[in-house]
C-alpha cells in the first residue's frame, strides 16, 4: 500500500509517516518548503524498509498538486496534515 503525506518533513506528518512505515506502507511524502526535513524524513522511513518518495509541493497551488500526483506513484490512502 501506498500513502500520501502532507507535512512530512517534520511534526506530526513525519510521525504519521514513520506509523505508516512500520506498516509495511510505502510512503509518499510533500512538504512546502523544507527540503532538509523531508530528506530527514526519507532517510528515516528508508531504513524500515519500505519505499518513500518526497518532494517539495505546495498545496495551495493547484499546478503544484497536479505536478506532484502527476510525478509520484498511485495511491490508495492519503493523510492530510496541513498546519496554518
Amino acid at each position: 500500500m501506498n500513502v500520501l503525506i502532507t507535512g512530512a518533513s517534520g511534526g506530526i506528518g513525519r510521525a504519521v509517516a514513520i506509523e505508516f512505515a512500520k506498516h509495511k506502507c510505502n510512503i509518499i511524502g510533500c512538504a512546502k518548503t523544507n527540503a532538509k526535513g523531508l530528506e530527514e524524513t526519507k532517510k528515516i522511513i528508508e531504513d524500515t524498509g519500505v519505499k518513500c518518495y518526497t518532494e517539495l509541493c505546495d498545496i495551495t497551488n493547484e499546478k503544484a498538486v497536479i505536478d506532484f500526483i502527476s510525478s509520484s506513484t498511485k495511491r490508495n490512502r492519503s493523510y492530510r496534515n496541513t498546519g496554518k
